[in-house]
């Protein structure tokens, strides 16, 4: 299991408003050279499964958050 800390962003614009945590590139790097886009995602004891996804506006890659995970951790 990869775990990294990192900050939660607002992407605005474009095709609409959302929440994203980036990924370390060498992390991203290394799933999807493996094959690896679904990921499980760990908060706290909650585990969700979400997608990496390129986000031209964080220069690199992501794991969108929607409402239902913000909700639940504020």
């Amino acid at each position: 299991m990869v775990s990294f800390s990192c900050t939660l962003d607002r992407q605005v614009g474009g095709f609409g408003r959302y929440h994203y945590m980036p990924v370390p590139e060498d992390i991203a790097n290394t799933l999807l050279e493996v094959g690896h886009k679904r990921i499980l995602l760990h908060l706290g004891t909650a585990t969700y499964r979400r997608a990496l996804v390129s986000l031209k506006e964080a220069d690199g890659w992501v794991v969108q958050i929607g409402l239902d995970v913000l909700k639940t951790h504020g």
